[in-house]
């Protein structure tokens, strides 16, 4: 058993979670807890996000005893880090991502201690091949909706592995409650995206379905008083082995780093693996040639260069076509496919309209995007949001997902709108940028085209499915801006 009780201590009796009615919200639980830190606030945490932490880590290791170590290593780390969650109306979500951390390590170091059976699986029944398809579904479903951005994994986890309403949703969450819904919908199908690119075919409504299937797990008696009384003795002394076993204690103290800088390490690697994967592809010696001297067409990726900060939130261009550089030796840091003058609007409702560009040296970095676009429909904008997407050039890779307030588009003309990302993204060779602005009668979005191009760089589409042709002739006026070339 890998809990081992510490007999000095005083527990409260544990209850059935079913029978403690807590009215506090998520963040004032949190706040409690931290402020406190007697048995009481640890018990009431416990009851209410033990549950969740229990399934995840059980349907992961697929295991109770390593499960069990698994869940008070969380707890722990819970103890340890409390005040550093950013989002305190969202506990559950924060609490998902940490234990599917510490499962996965867990279940590495279990398989490094084992050898390679296969035995369960040759020869193995179709009935048996199935329950491993179905535990590997859930799994991929448990790391995808991880991996979602917090505004949509945060309502898909108190929505449904939580089980609150909308409605209670949207209170912990301040908005309201067409918002929540909103982003239920919009996050079930960027979850069906990443999910089909796994290889899991799940429809948008049968995601909906799966994620139910994610519900808690009734938490072992034994555990959640042996739970209690380690995160008592951590809070009066610290980490030591006397409460817990060497392995509970090693894997909460190793995911500190996962927790706090993993973060920034994985957008470090995978900034690296791009640019490394985009020099493969141009050639040492392409990126060594300076640009051609001579500007290119309309109808080909126009290059331009403009002396703009990078971290701007509206790029002040008094033109909203930039003459081209001059100087042909510096790398363009505006690309577009049009000539300033739109010859056309159109508004794309049930998809999503894309444009891919070129990038042209290696080193740059998207910093923003910018849309010759007006909102049309109601004149108070929705309280929803519109997403912009940065895809790979084969559409099969998410490269950042900025969310945007519909109120960042402006009724009347058609004008420049800026997105600009908080950090510049590294984009490979090819690349795509993508809006989506689920547009219906009562609101929506005009976008601008100019037929002087030849229409080959443009589409529409949904991240993760089949994009179409346009069916009018021309490329959306979109421009992306770059950071220097280093």
């Amino acid at each position: 058993m890998s809990i081992v009780p510490a007999p000095s201590l005083t527990v409260p009796p544990v209850v059935n979670s079913t029978q403690v009615e807590t009215p506090l919200t998520d963040a004032a639980l949190l706040a409690q807890f931290i402020d406190r830190r007697d048995a009481l606030s640890v018990r009431a945490v416990m009851h209410r996000f033990g549950p969740l932490v229990y399934a995840v880590a059980s349907r992961t290791v697929r295991d109770h005893h390593l499960a069990e170590d698994v869940f008070q290593a969380v707890f722990l780390v819970l103890v340890r880090d409390a005040e550093s969650i950013r989002n305190w109306s969202s506990v559950g979500a924060w609490l998902h991502g940490v234990t599917l951390r510490i499962a996965r390590k867990a279940l590495s170091k279990q398989s490094r201690s084992r050898s390679g059976d296969l035995s369960m699986i040759q020869g193995a029944t179709p009935s048996v091949l199935d329950e491993l398809h179905r535990q590997y579904s859930l799994q991929v479903l448990d790391e995808e909706l991880n991996k979602l951005p917090a505004t949509y994994r945060d309502v898909l986890v108190q929505h449904f592995l939580e089980g609150k309403t909308c409605q209670e949703t949207a209170q912990a969450l301040g908005t309201s409650d067409g918002t929540i819904r909103g982003r239920l919908q919009r996050g079930k199908r960027l979850l069906h995206t990443r999910l089909v690119r796994r290889g899991i075919d799940f429809s948008v409504f049968a995601v909906g379905m799966a994620i139910w299937k994610l519900a808690p797990t009734a938490v072992p008696q034994h555990l959640l008083t042996g739970s209690i009384q380690a995160c008592m003795t951590f809070c009066e002394s610290g980490f030591t082995e006397s409460h817990c076993n060497s392995h509970v204690l090693q894997l909460a103290q190793e995911v500190s780093m996962t927790s706090s800088t993993f973060t920034a390490v994985a957008a470090k690697a995978g900034a690296a693996l791009l640019v490394l994967a985009t020099i493969s592809a141009l050639g040492w010696t392409a990126l060594a040639a300076p640009p051609a001297t001579t500007p290119p067409a309309i109808n080909s990726q126009v290059q331009v260069t403009a002396s703009v900060p990078a971290t701007s939130n509206e790029l002040a261009f008094a033109d909203p076509a930039p003459a081209i550089a001059e100087n042909a030796e510096e790398a363009p840091r505006i690309l577009r496919y049009h000539d300033g003058t739109p010859d056309g609007k159109k508004s794309i409702a049930g998809t999503g309209l894309m444009t891919q560009f070129d990038l042209p040296q290696a080193t740059q970095k998207l910093v923003s995007v910018r849309l010759h676009c007006a909102r049309y429909g109601y004149p108070k904008a929705p309280d929803e949001d519109v997403e912009v997407t940065i895809l790979s050039g084969d559409e099969k890779m998410i490269l950042h997902t900025e969310l945007i307030p519909y109120d960042k588009f402006k009724r009347g003309d058609a004008r420049w709108t800026t997105i600009a990302f908080e950090d510049p993204v590294t984009v490979p060779e090819k690349f795509w940028v993508h809006f989506q602005f689920n547009a219906e009668r009562t609101k929506g979005v005009y976008v601008s085209y100019d037929k002087d191009s030849d229409g080959t760089h443009s589409r529409t589409g949904v991240p993760g499915a089949d994009s179409k042709d346009l069916n009018f002739e021309g490329d959306w006026m979109m421009e992306a801006v770059l950071t220097k070339p280093e």
